[in-house]
């Protein structure tokens, strides 16, 4: 994730200012926060004239929606260079969950961005359009891992499967958060973590079409 994230890390020349300032907004949104994110200091940090980033972004609040927009394609084009190495359906879909662990480890303030309910009011069609097409890739994932599956049903245990992932990032100490969350992914910790993840990940697979699952961590 990391990897991709610094392929859009470009200088600036002509004809990629935009690209340039959300790649320097990124780094300012997990250094400071959302809300002391600005354009005068997106500028001054980007080398730019402070009247530059306004010919992108007409105040702060697009300057945010832009950057959700882009945090939802990220996650999809992780997802796509990840699975390249799995050959099993089921292993895709573990490798994109551990992936959306690891985009919210790794970058937990666009992750807040992105999915806190503090900025409800930048949803709009776009923002809803980007996040829909991040979700209908992780259904399709689902069903390729359950071809007997329904598509409500793939639905449903996409969506279960993302709110696991979803609850073990919100566990998780983060600057966000002050420290309060009960994991701890550093050092040894996360290969421990990541295998509680792909447990609950089946048992919530298995739950769903009321199969039996025998909890390994039980004797």
């Amino acid at each position: 994730m990391g990897k991709l994230l610094k392929q859009n890390k470009v200088a600036y020349h002509h004809g990629n200012l935009r690209v340039a300032l959300l790649s320097t907004a990124r780094d300012l949104l997990e250094e400071n926060g959302a809300a002391n994110l600005c354009l005068r200091e997106l500028s001054r940090r980007a080398g730019v004239s402070h009247a530059a980033p306004y010919r992108h972004f007409r105040d702060k609040q697009a300057l945010l929606k832009s950057l959700i927009i882009e945090g939802y394609e990220l996650i999809r084009l992780a997802e796509d260079s990840k699975q390249a190495s799995a050959n099993l359906p089921k292993e895709k879909l573990f490798i994109a969950m551990t992936n959306y662990v690891e985009f919210g480890l790794a970058y937990p303030e666009l992750h807040q961005l992105i999915f806190g309910i503090q900025h409800n009011n930048l949803t709009d069609n776009e923002v809803k359009s980007a996040g829909k097409a991040c979700f209908d890739q992780f259904v399709a994932i689902v069903k390729d891992a359950l071809p007997t599956a329904k598509k409500n049903d793939a639905r449903f245990v996409a969506l279960s499967l993302w709110s696991h992932a979803h609850g073990v990032l919100l566990l998780t100490p983060n600057p966000r958060n002050k420290g309060r969350g009960v994991c701890d992914f550093s050092g040894e910790n996360a290969a421990g973590y990541m295998k509680s993840l792909r447990y609950g990940m089946e048992a919530l697979v298995a739950g769903s079409f009321g199969q039996k699952w025998k909890n390994p961590y039980l004797f």
